[in-house]
């Protein structure tokens, strides 16, 4: 028996009131998930690691979490498992229902409506699977989740998908972008708005940067391994070293992360890689930095919560007579006009 207490649907004209009650009810709208399984590099990365995992799955109990529309519960069902609990907070929780049954697959995957913190399950579980990565990795709450979840319903020995997660920075080449977040306020219709160019030098700001904008080694930041990770663990402050890898300015420096699973799958989201609705978080620079091939960028990162949804770094970095730091700031990840991909492009 699985019990939980649901919430009120998402109807039409109370979205607004739900969102500031609720925010995560907001993940209720169909162009948010339209957007996720367009993302064919993150929706096919989840695909291809569970059915060809599927001596792991076969007959087994499987719980994904914040489920959405039941997409990774449909491919754990495809793979064999016995059971799939799919749990989603949000009123999509009852579309995933309709699709779970116009696919046959009512008798193997049961949606929860509600959240994880009310869920009660009669046995323990033998997989987790959750998509619960945000812009830079830990931006959503939905981290939390995945521990509540490993710690009240994984049997020993359980595995997580993914169960480790590692994150990155490296410093770029972002003149365009730079012009656009921070330069565009200079001159806005004849008039000076540069004070609000001020507040954007403060901000974290999700990009798709490329490949030919790295100018550095990545340094690692942070590993996650799921399976014994904290609450505690999740905010840090690390030191880091960057190696120029050729001759060029760096504008800005980006944070991105990898998602892994068993040791053998990886998926990076790193300007290096093929694109996802993730992208990079940058953050751009008080001084362009002119460095040589060789050169080395020292520096120390930090994250810590900022409210309930938002996130605050802090990013410290030393070069040559070159000594900044500086505090900046992202917020919620649904954007005010529903889209799920908030990022400029340097295109």
């Amino acid at each position: 028996m699985v019990k939980v207490n649901g919430n009120d649907a998402l109807t039409n004209g109370n979205h607004e009131k739900i969102f500031k009650e609720d925010g995560i009810s907001a993940y209720a709208r169909p162009d948010l998930h339209q957007g996720l399984l367009d993302d064919k590099v993150r929706t096919d990365f989840y695909k291809n690691t569970i059915l060809k995992n599927k001596d792991l799955f076969e007959g087994k109990v499987v719980l994904d979490i914040s489920c959405g529309l039941g997409m990774m519960s449909l491919f754990a069902a495809e793979a064999g498992a016995r059971k799939v609990i799919g749990v989603e907070p949000s009123a999509v929780a009852d579309q995933a229902v309709d699709i779970v049954k116009d696919n046959g697959l009512e008798n193997v995957i049961t949606i929860v409506k509600g959240k994880l913190d009310d869920l009660e399950l009669e046995e323990k579980v033998d997989i987790i699977i959750s998509e619960i990565m945000g812009v830079g990795l830990i931006h959503e709450t939905g981290i939390r989740s995945l521990l509540d979840a490993r710690n009240r319903f994984l049997k020993p020995g359980g595995l997580l998908l993914p169960d480790k997660n590692n994150l990155y920075i490296c410093g770029v080449e972002a003149k365009k972008l730079h012009d656009r977040h921070i330069g565009y306020w200079n001159d806005v219709y004849g008039f000076d708005f540069s004070e609000m160019g001020t507040h954007a030098k403060s901000y974290a700001w999700h990009v798709p940067l490329k490949e030919r904008q790295i100018v550095t080694e990545p340094a690692l930041l942070k590993e996650y391994d799921w399976s014994t990770c904290a609450a505690g663990d999740l905010f840090f402050s690390t030191p880091f070293t960057l190696m120029c890898k050729k001759n060029d300015k760096i504008h800005s420096l980006a944070i991105y992360f990898d998602i892994q699973f068993n040791n053998s799958d990886r998926l990076s989201t790193g300007p290096e890689a093929a694109s996802t609705h993730w992208g990079q978080l940058a953050f751009h620079l008080e001084e362009v930095l002119d460095v040589k091939e060789g050169d080395t960028i020292q520096g120390t990162f930090s994250v810590k919560p900022h409210g309930e949804w938002d996130l605050e770094f802090q990013l410290k970095i030393d070069y040559k007579e070159t000594s900044l730091t500086k505090a900046y700031y992202h917020y919620c990840p649904v954007s005010p006009n529903g889209s799920h991909v908030m990022y400029t492009t340097d295109e």
